[in-house]
C-alpha cells in the first residue's frame, strides 16, 4: 500500500512539471536552427510561452493577448497595438485595459466624424482609446482632451434626425426634444 502511494505521488508529480507545457505546444521543425533563432513573428503574433524563443511554444493571434505566461493561454482581446495587426489598433474604452483590435482606417472615420449616424459625434483621440469616445444623439463632447461626453446638446449635431436642439434663453447648453411634424404631413383633421 504504502509503495502504491508512493508510486502515484511519483506520477501526480512528473504530471505537474509538464502541465506548464500545455497542448499548444508549437514546434517548427524546417530550417537551421538559426533561421529559426533569427525569425520574428508578424505584426500582432505575440509569444505566450516561458521559452526565450517565439519560434517554440505557444503563439497568440492578432486580436488576443497573452494572459498566462506559464500556462500559455491566449485570450480574445488586446492590451496594446502589439497585438493588433500593422493595418489595425487596439481600441479600449475609457478606463479599460483590454480593448479590441479595430481598423486604422475605421478609428480616422469616426475621428473625423465620417459615417456616424445623425447625432453621433466623435470626441477625442481616436488612436488613444482612454481618450476617445463617440457621444450618443443627446449627448455633445464637453472635453475633447478627455473624450468625455455629457447629456445635452450644443446643436442640432447632438441630436436626430428627427429632434430639434432647445436651449433656456441663457443657456449654452439645451436638450434634444421631438421636432414638430413637417409642413408637408396631413393631420387627423384633414382626413
Amino acid at each position: 500500500m504504502m509503495i502504491m502511494r508512493r508510486t502515484l505521488l511519483l506520477i501526480g508529480s512528473i504530471s505537474l512539471l509538464l502541465l506548464p507545457l500545455g497542448c499548444g505546444v508549437m514546434a517548427d521543425t524546417g530550417g537551421d536552427r538559426e533561421d529559426r533563432e533569427d525569425r520574428k513573428l508578424a505584426q500582432g503574433y505575440t509569444p505566450c510561452n516561458d521559452f526565450p524563443n517565439p519560434t517554440y511554444g505557444v503563439i497568440c493571434h492578432p486580436n488576443q493577448y497573452c494572459g498566462s505566461q506559464r500556462f500559455g493561454t491566449c485570450y480574445t482581446g488586446c492590451l496594446s497595438d502589439d497585438n493588433c495587426t500593422d493595418e489595425q489598433a487596439c481600441y479600449k474604452s475609457s478606463g479599460q485595459n483590454l480593448g479590441t483590435c479595430t481598423s486604422r482606417a475605421l478609428l480616422e472615420a469616426r475621428r473625423t466624424g465620417e459615417n456616424l449616424d445623425p447625432g453621433y459625434t466623435s470626441c477625442g483621440d481616436p488612436l488613444n482609446a482612454s481618450r476617445f469616445a463617440i457621444c450618443h444623439p443627446g449627448q455633445y463632447c464637453s472635453s475633447d482632451y478627455f473624450g468625455s461626453c455629457t447629456l445635452g446638446c450644443l446643436s442640432e449635431l447632438n441630436c436626430t434626425e428627427r429632434q430639434d436642439c432647445v436651449k433656456a434663453p441663457t443657456k449654452h447648453v439645451g436638450a434634444c426634444t421631438s421636432s414638430t411634424a413637417p409642413a408637408n404631413a396631413t393631420s387627423s383633421d384633414e382626413i
